[in-house]
């Protein structure tokens, strides 16, 4: 089969992108702007076990399993940066690059590029920006700055919503006007501030059963920039901090739950909840009781860990 085929209008693809950073939300762009797949559809972990196993499936920015049935589907196109493709998959496409330099935005829209799509300077601006964001690079400052403004617009209005929104007027989504950025740079201050005082008086030492996983700082996260406040809680606790996130909260009364460590520790953690995400910034979904249950050291009450082991 052509591997552009997955391209073109009516090619029957749907598309899987994560839901709770940027990253997911810029391969959902491109592939609205870039490609015929227009049926796109936003995920987060723990996946469904089917996800990609049968059918024409596109999946971004998030992790398969390597042992999973997606792997064996020669109808599936990957294109992530949690992993490496399995050894003898059959997909269509499998762009994966564990841990590298880009993001799976970046990796898609490259992939597009080399197959004759032409990405204009506005669009490889803004994938810049996302690349900063998703693999916080501070040092790169303007571009952070500007990274950090969508996060808390994706944390305020939900992916779906954000999404929406960059479809209808995307020069101003791209090219955020001038006193939007500087109002959410105030309010994002001034949360992070009170979110940060907030997430380290809250915060439980968490030693898990599980020898091979690390001790962590179990906190609440109530508004502000996640990651930023995270990061900062980091450095304050020394080690890994895990955050249960209210403002995630949805009807089914699921929350996620994000882990950063500077020890590159975190994947290791969210793996054993069912989650993923990179070494130095990860996570999961559970139930809020469950998440209340792990704040106040009740193991027993988590399946996963009844034995000690790692799901």
């Amino acid at each position: 089969m052509d591997e552009t085929a997955w391209m073109q209008p009516d090619s029957g693809y749907p598309a899987y992108c994560h839901e709770a950073d940027m990253d997911g939300g810029a391969c959902a762009l491109l592939l609205h702007n870039f490609t015929g797949v227009d049926d796109i559809r936003f995920v987060d972990y723990p996946l469904p076990p089917d996800l990609g196993a049968e059918g024409p499936t596109v999946v971004c920015d998030l992790r398969l399993p390597a042992d999973g049935a997606a792997w064996h589907n020669p109808e599936l196109v990957v294109f992530d940066h949690h992993g490496r493709p399995p050894d003898g998959h059959e997909a269509l496409v499998a762009v994966c690059e564990e841990d590298g330099p880009y993001c799976a935005g970046m990796l898609l829209a490259e992939w597009l590029y080399d197959h004759g799509v032409s990405i204009p300077s506005r669009w490889r601006r803004f994938l810049r920006v996302v690349n900063v964001g998703d693999l916080y690079q501070p040092e790169y400052t303007r571009a952070f700055s500007q990274a950090r403004r969508y996060s808390w617009l994706l944390n305020k209005l939900g992916m779906e919503t954000l999404f929406g929104y960059a479809r209808e007027d995307l020069d101003n989504f791209l090219n955020l006007p001038e006193l939007l950025a500087e109002a959410i740079d105030v309010a994002l201050k001034r949360e992070n501030q009170t979110v940060l005082r907030v997430a380290i008086a809250l915060g439980r030492r968490i030693q898990p059963p599980a020898k091979e996983l690390p001790e962590f700082q179990l906190t609440w996260l109530i508004g502000g920039n996640r990651s930023e406040v995270l990061h900062d809680a980091c450095e304050d606790y020394g080690g890994p901090v895990a955050g249960i996130d209210l403002g995630t909260l949805d009807r089914q009364l699921q929350v996620q739950v994000l882990v950063h460590d500077p020890h590159a520790r975190a994947r290791d953690l969210a793996t054993a909840f069912g989650g993923g995400g990179h070494a130095n910034a990860a996570g999961w979904t559970m139930d809020l009781a469950t998440a209340i249950e792990l704040w106040g050291w009740r193991y027993d009450l988590l399946p996963q860990y009844q034995t000690g082991a790692r799901r």
